[in-house]
């Protein structure tokens, strides 16, 4: 059967109707003009009245006009029909309510006021309906096709919904709940309607929340949109006030969303907990999407008024930029951050506070982006500017300190980063104690710095000291925690220690669970931690177990073509191989290098339209580093098709490989070096011993040089040429003999 939805001109009409009765009425809401965003934007500091609009509740709306007109049938439905006919009829019974006055016009209606519904529409019952009806106008207007819009006061019998006690039957119940989820899937896109624009009312009702919960789960499109009669005083209040209203509107927690009636709160509260990642998603997720379009929204105000040098200006970009690097939009996030340091610098001097706070920002973007040494700088001026401005014992140098720490190791300065920890534990410890959040935090940092240098005892000292720290401050559930148990686990592992790294990574995988539900790339790590652990313990079969249900969620949340799922793929090729399963090795280690090369067709591709690659500085560093992945693919497919007796097919992975990690490093690298002795062991197997003779001499020669001659890697090359040596000449002095005796 198909959805119907109700067509924007009919919305139109409903609107001016609605509007006059209301009106007469004097039912009004000092509410917002209909001017554009650019007019807004333009004149931003204007305080020129407003327009009054009515102010009807959606739930209202339906009783005293939906319900009188539709006689028993959805409003869609009474749209389908002869209208002539309804108004035959209607001249003779007399219609309830307000009714005739949505019925002004008499002759049938040019165009269908319903059809096939393309977007469904989630808003709050208890919202002006005409916030309601201007965000579906707004969102025709804007679209390239026609829209039916599938609206539950239009499209769903009222007359048939009931609202007494016996309607918490929970079959029935069910039944709505699924009926609205196809609904959802069937119309294809859903358009969320925030309104009123100080406290939208679907980020706190459950249905809502519901709505979109579903449509993400079954890869819905879902759109925002903010009412044209209410952009104006949503900007004037953005700009003065952005940071506690963004702080209020993606503040979701939908196990506390609403409903009218408590039986319908029930029944949607077990359909959230049967999704993926129940609420913990569900928040995650709507505050993502409203995230994603404040930034939007917002964007234009800011490029207009960018050089407007107000402290209210400046506190709009710096928060703007803060919502613009929790959305990785880095790039984006400096550029407001620089504009609000320009003006606080303009405002304040060089030596202030906010300035100080914002070099600061700034080096955090640069850290997330990927540009260490950006990040250091900038923190390096903070830490002056707040010396300046608090003395050398403050908590804001103490955290700057710790900045510094994150930038350091991020840049691969291990030493210098743990010096910095140790400054910020110092200045943390005698401002708060030794039992403290923050000093909890820098012991866990300190502890990655320590393993990152191979010092693993001390790192494991450290990241125990945070959990001390920190248990008996934070919730069991807190991703804090689960980084600390996690790090601990690496460096148990690092020291073969797989019992007790399984111990803790099974505790971090529980608190990621619990916390960002099971689709979560998070989880996916701490699964694929698990895999390690157990495949370094011999257990291969349980560390298949865990690395497939890492590959599953990666599959979910990085669409595929992503390095995690490469090297996850790889990952569980190793496994199979030690089980003797090496046909499904193969296949794990071919999907490796689709995607790595994939991912370096996109990765140039990139780097040819921009040369600032995302989350990368220098287009050359990213484009080596893919095309190292690429090539160390490309190595373990040759050893899986070698693993199978596929010797020809491994000669040309390993002869890849080589020519990759050849344009890379060149040609002494000893990963050149690596690859040849294994290409060597190709031709070995395959009883070409010239060929081999010859790579293997060519490996012993560049791992002695790049290595020398006592690593391993260099004594296994030449025990691998004195074999086929060994071989070549055993076969030329049989030869001899067999002529000998011919």
């Amino acid at each position: 059967m198909e959805v119907l939805g109700i067509s924007p001109g009919e919305v139109e009409k409903l609107f001016s109707t609605l509007e006059k009765s209301c009106k007469e009425r004097k039912v009004l809401s000092p509410t917002h003009s209909t001017k554009t965003t650019t007019e807004v934007v333009l004149n931003a500091d204007s305080d020129e009245s407003v327009e009054q609009i009515p102010f009807l509740e959606c739930r209202e709306a339906v009783t005293r006009f939906i319900k009188p007109m539709s006689k028993e049938k959805s409003y869609v439905d009474f749209l389908m029909q002869d209208y002539d006919v309804y108004n035959a009829d209607n001249e003779e019974s007399g219609a309830e309510g307000d009714a005739s006055l949505c019925c002004n016009t008499t002759a049938t209606r040019p165009l269908p006021g319903a059809g096939r519904a393309t977007v469904y529409v989630s808003h709050a019952w208890n919202a002006n309906v005409f916030s309601l009806l201007q965000a579906i106008l707004d969102h025709s207007r804007k679209s390239s096709s026609p829209q039916y819009y599938w609206v539950d006061i239009f499209c769903i019998n009222q007359h048939a919904v009931e609202e007494s006690p016996s309607s918490n039957n929970r079959k029935d119940r069910d039944w709505w709940m699924s009926s609205f989820a196809r609904t959802i899937t069937d119309v294809g896109t859903v358009l969320i309607v925030l309104a009123p624009y100080e406290a939208p009312m679907v980020c706190t009702r459950a249905w809502c929340l519901y709505e979109a919960a579903v449509a993400h789960k079954e890869g819905v499109p879902i759109e925002v949109v903010l009412p044209s009669t209410e952009t104006d005083a949503f900007i004037h209040h953005v700009l003065k006030h952005l940071k506690e209203f963004a702080a209020s509107m993606l503040d979701i927690d939908s196990s506390k969303g609403k409903t009218t009636l408590a039986c319908d709160l029930e029944h949607i509260r077990r359909m959230i907990q049967s999704l993926p990642g129940e609420y913990a998603a569900v928040n995650k997720m709507y505050s993502t999407m409203l995230r994603e379009w404040l930034i939007g929204t917002l964007k234009p105000v800011f490029d207009k008024r960018r050089e407007v040098q107000t402290e209210e200006m400046a506190a709009f970009s710096h928060t703007l930029g803060g919502l613009m690097v929790e959305a990785r939009q880095f790039d984006d996030a400096i550029t407001c951050y620089l504009v609000s340091l320009k003006a606080y610098q303009e405002l304040y001097g060089q030596y202030n506070a906010s300035v100080g706070r914002l070099h600061a920002m700034i080096g955090v973007a640069y850290e997330r982006k990927g540009d260490a040494e950006r990040a250091i700088r900038y923190h390096e001026k903070s830490l002056i500017i707040y010396k300046a401005v608090y003395g050398d014992e403050h908590q804001e140098v103490g955290a700057t300190h710790n900045n510094l720490g994150n930038a350091c190791f991020k840049s691969g300065d291990f030493r210098r980063a743990i010096a910095y920890f140790k400054k910020s534990l110092v200045i943390k410890t005698a401002l708060f104690g030794p039992k403290h959040v923050s000093v909890g935090t820098t012991y866990s940092n300190l502890g990655l710095a320590y393993h990152s240098l191979g010092d693993y005892d001390r790192a494991i000292e450290a990241q125990k000291t945070s959990l001390d720290i920190c248990l008996p401050l934070m919730d069991d559930t807190d991703l804090a925690l689960g980084k600390t148990y996690s790090n601990l686990g690496q460096s148990y592992q690092a020291r073969s220690e797989h019992e007790r790294a399984i111990e803790y990574f099974w505790k971090a995988l529980i608190i990621e669970k619990t916390a960002l539900g099971e689709s979560h790339a998070s989880v996916a790590r701490a699964y694929g931690n698990l895999g390690s652990a157990y495949a370094a313990k011999g257990e291969h079969a349980v560390a298949i177990n865990h690395n497939t249900k890492s590959l599953e969620i990666l599959l979910q949340t990085t669409g595929g073509v992503h390095p995690s799922v490469a090297a996850m793929h790889s990952n569980i090729g190793v496994c199979y191989s030690a089980t003797g399963d090496r046909q499904t090795a193969l296949t794990h280690f071919q999907e490796c290098v689709d995607i790595s090369e994939k991912i370096a067709d996109a990765t140039k591709k990139s780097a040819d339209v921009d040369p600032k690659i995302a989350d990368n500085p220098d287009p050359a560093a990213a484009t080596s580093k893919v095309d190292a992945d690429v090539g160390k693919a490309y190595n373990d497919l040759g050893t899986a098709h070698r693993n199978v007796e596929q010797y020809a097919e491994a000669v040309v992975a390993h002869t890849k490989a080589c020519s990759i990690y050849e344009e890379i490093y060149g040609a002494m690298h000893p990963n050149v070096g690596r690859v040849l002795l294994n290409k060597g062991i190709d031709h070995q197997r395959a009883g070409h011993h010239t060929d081999a003779q010859k790579v293997f001499e060519a490996s012993v020669r560049i791992l002695q040089q790049s290595l020398g001659p006592d690593h391993p890697h260099t004594v296994k090359a030449q025990e691998h040429l004195s074999t086929v040596v060994k071989q070549q000449s055993e076969k030329h002095s049989g030869w001899e003999h067999f002529m000998m005796m011919k």
